[in-house]
């Protein structure tokens, strides 16, 4: 149906592409009429429009499809402008583990980015950050997959920094033990950071532009050449 090898797929990498057509190939619907298609997995699937029960009804169908157990969870979460609302999103079940998901948010913090995603496969505590439900009635998610490093201190932001550009990358993924006030302080710190850093990192870094995403304590740290 998609396109993809599902018999030879590597369970994570299965998930992630289910995740990446729902989150990438639906607009969210801000629309005042409510269309009962934005509320189904018709929204998605069919229309390309949805809100965020559309795209966990979505997600779980294509996720139950491959034989990945889903559930869409009903709660609510602190939206793109800082207000509160009734929200729904999923949680899946990949090797044993079971891991919370958030393809709406990500289908629009992330529209631009799609590779640094900030709510995929995401434990309790850290899906807590900025969502409520009714904990007692889900399987508990311990665990997080990400690639994404949690980093405590200059020194470890510095070696992630050098590494980076040496390597010739030109994003880097970082998530905070501790919060940052805001945008503005990350920018001040890797711009000093790039200062101190000998001339041959130094040059591949003529600029930088941050998207930091506060409540889940993630920045996206992007170099220009």
């Amino acid at each position: 149906m998609l396109g993809f090898n599902y018999a030879r797929a590597d369970l994570f990498k299965m998930e992630r592409f289910i995740y990446d057509f729902v989150a990438q190939n639906t607009q969210y619907s801000r629309s005042t009429n409510k269309k009962p298609e934005n509320h189904s997995i018709l929204g998605p699937l069919l229309y390309g429009s949805s809100v965020c029960e559309g795209y966990a009804k979505a997600f779980k169908y294509l996720c139950d499809a491959a034989a990945l157990p889903c559930i869409v969870v009903g709660g609510s979460s602190v939206g793109p402008k800082g207000n509160v609302e009734r929200h729904s999103w999923n949680i899946v079940r990949v090797k044993n583990d079971y891991y919370q998901v958030d393809v709406t948010w990500d289908s629009i913090i992330c529209a631009e980015d799609k590779e640094n995603l900030d709510y995929y496969n995401l434990s309790d505590d850290e899906m807590k950050k900025d969502h409520t439900w009714n904990t007692r009635l889900l399987p508990r998610c311990d665990k997080t997959f990400t690639d994404t490093p949690f980093i405590s201190g200059k020194n470890e932001l510095k070696n992630l920094i050098y590494a980076c550009l040496s390597q010739g990358r030109r994003c880097l993924s970082v998530r905070f033990k501790t919060h940052p006030s805001k945008e503005s302080d990350i920018i001040r710190l890797v711009s000093k950071l790039i200062d101190q850093a000998p001339s041959q990192i130094r040059s591949k870094a003529s600029g930088i532009e941050i998207r930091y995403n506060k409540t889940q304590n993630k920045a996206v740290i992007y170099f220009e050449s």
